[in-house]
């Protein structure tokens, strides 16, 4: 178990995933408290929803009554382009063990079941793994909490910016 809050505290920016990191995540309940008990920071939601989807992010916020919208700094929501992108690869492609040795063989047997081409699989993944942590570091270079490592991990890196798996429970 990591101690999320420690983590947290070093940082002043912090861009926040939103579905199964600050709702229905094993940590949502401590991240929502997080951003309420640290209104002194800057706090960012960042989600592969695009701006029309992105609509209700608010009114799900203030059904946990912990925070709403007066305790986010802002909201980017997923371009088209890159929400199209995340589509075109089968949710069968999102779910797969990204740490398995034969990853590449179930990718390329899925990738003849879905008649989606190497090249078209790696532009897509290449596009929807770079857009968070591009935006990150546009705006601020420091944290991203996010479920899914695999895309983002390799990334903020590369970028300088720290990652916490928010799917793995803190103490």
């Amino acid at each position: 178990m990591i101690d999320h809050k420690t983590i947290l505290d070093k940082h002043d920016i912090i861009f926040w995933d939103f579905d199964e990191t600050l709702v229905n995540g094993v940590n949502s309940e401590l991240y929502q408290n997080y951003i309420k008990d640290n209104s002194h920071k800057t706090h960012y939601i960042i989600t592969f929803r695009t701006k029309y989807q992105s609509l209700p992010i608010y009114d799900i916020l203030n059904m946990d009554k912990v925070i709403g919208k007066e305790n986010i700094n802002g909201l980017f929501s997923a371009p088209e382009s890159i929400y199209m992108s995340k589509m075109m690869l089968p949710e069968l492609f999102q779910q797969l063990d990204h740490k398995k040795k034969n990853l590449k063989n179930e990718i390329s047997d899925n990738l003849i079941r879905y008649n989606i081409s190497w090249e078209e699989f790696y532009e897509a993944y290449d596009i929807i793994c770079r857009w968070k942590p591009t935006i990150c570091s546009k705006y601020g270079k420091t944290i991203l909490v996010d479920d899914l490592d695999y895309m983002v991990e390799d990334d903020c890196n590369r970028l300088g910016i720290e990652y916490l798996n928010s799917s793995k429970k803190s103490i």
